[in-house]
């Protein structure tokens, strides 16, 4: 068998941040001729999906199913020449061995050469804190799970190709042991009368890629930046009247009030550039261009695309990028480039309702607008009369590493300049 007839489909590496990927579509079925260049399957990773094109023609095998997750490197499928045999293609997966493969994990055994003065481990004391695990077929994550679970893989049945354990298939052995807290009520759920049991109609699913990037990104925040809030509440009779008298042209969208709060906020941090930054352990990185991120609602979780260059561009162009956006998020179509670069973070939840509400700062930028809904509230006018006027309430949350309260509030001062005066918004 030679290299040329069998080529390794493998997870690749789309940013500098990406460890892992899902299989989310197979764009070719198992056993299906594809050609070089041919859309072959959709990798779902933090919060988007990437295609994939095959890099040779042939027949698809061994295809990975929809669903699984694997590190960057992992075999996810195999394309053969028609003249293949089962029993070679087999053989080479059995031999695969990821590049990204960590090089202090023992490479298989070996013979040893002559003269080789290597000493025979049991098996037991060469698996390492995992015990046995280090034998079986599972991939890293599953390994991870396993030692978090207390599971030995050697019990477990894997579903993957070739047997492969899964982190579901950790998960799914974990549940049907025999739990260690019907022993020990104090440190588990299970108790001997069924309480702490799953209700009937429950269920349990496992988290998406873009679930558990948003885990990894919320845990990260809270664990690591010092947040304070400062909330002020913004009148704006004007904003509404602007946003109703905003003409545009044919084929373009209406803009929103969050398009215009969002031209207000990228104003109001060209007027504080302090806010329009990246944080590390060390550094403060400070942005002249303002690309203001935008929270979407999708069926897997919030995503924010950019709105590059939000304080240059016109609220007609902002309208047209958060509606173009919106709908890539929805159709889970946004790119690398659509959520890369945002150097701060608007939130509103006003069309819920909501009248206030803190968001997270999302490292690394230093701080996140939360914008609620609209209401209407009495005040005393300048004739001593009881009035209404409508106001929406925003909250500012901020990385005290990098901006102290005086520059939170000027930033409020300016927001509230841009919105409750917006005339100059209409051509901005």
């Amino acid at each position: 068998m030679t290299q040329e007839r069998i080529y390794a489909v493998t997870l690749p590496k789309w940013g500098l941040e990406m460890t892992e990927g899902t299989v989310a579509a197979w764009h070719v079925g198992e056993g299906a001729t594809v050609a070089s260049g041919e859309d072959l399957v959709d990798i779902e990773t933090d919060k988007i999906v990437n295609t994939l094109e095959s890099e040779a023609g042939g027949l698809l095998r061994h295809a990975a199913p929809v669903g699984e997750t694997f590190p960057i490197g992992a075999l996810i499928a195999v394309i053969a020449d028609p003249s293949v045999s089962p029993a070679e293609i087999d053989a080479f997966v059995a031999g695969f061995r990821p590049v990204t493969l960590a090089e202090n994990e023992a490479p298989p055994e070996s013979g040893g050469g002559p003269g080789s003065s290597a000493v025979a481990t049991p098996p037991a004391a060469a698996a390492g804190p995992d015990g046995g695990n280090r034998e079986v077929n599972a991939s890293p994550f599953a390994r991870r799970r396993a030692a978090e679970l207390g599971v030995d893989l050697a019990t477990v049945a894997g579903t993957g190709r070739g047997g492969r354990i899964s982190e579901r298939d950790v998960e799914a052995a974990a549940a049907a042991q025999p739990s260690s807290a019907q022993a020990d009520p104090e440190i588990g759920a299970v108790q001997p009368d069924g309480r702490g049991t799953a209700e009937p109609g429950s269920e349990t699913v496992a988290m998406s890629a873009t679930r558990r990037a948003i885990a990894r990104t919320l845990v990260q925040s809270q664990q690591t930046i010092p947040r304070f809030s400062v909330v002020a509440d913004l009148q704006v009779e004007e904003l509404v009247r602007l946003r109703s008298d905003l003409t545009v042209g044919a084929g373009s969208p209406q803009p929103t009030l969050n398009d215009l709060f969002i031209k207000a906020t990228a104003l109001a941090l060209a007027d504080e550039p302090g806010l329009n930054a990246h944080v590390s352990a060390s550094e403060i990185t400070r942005f002249s261009a303002v690309n203001v991120c935008f929270a979407v609602a999708t069926d897997e979780g919030l995503v924010a695309p950019v709105i590059r260059d939000a304080a240059v561009i016109t609220v007609t162009a902002i309208a047209r990028e958060t509606a173009r956006l919106s709908a890539a998020a929805r159709a889970r179509t946004l790119t690398r480039a659509d959520i890369e670069g945002g150097t701060f973070t608007v939130s509103n939840l006003g069309m819920f309702d909501v009248r206030q509400f803190d968001a997270i700062v999302t490292p690394p930028q230093a701080a996140v607008l939360a914008i609620g809904a609209v209401r209407r509230e009495p005040y005393e006018d300048d004739g001593g009369n009881v009035a209404f006027r409508s106001a929406v309430a925003a909250t500012l949350s901020c990385d005290h590493r990098a901006i102290d309260g005086a520059m939170a509030a000027r930033f409020l001062q300016g927001l509230r300049r841009h919105v409750e005066t917006p005339a100059a918004l209409a051509g901005r």
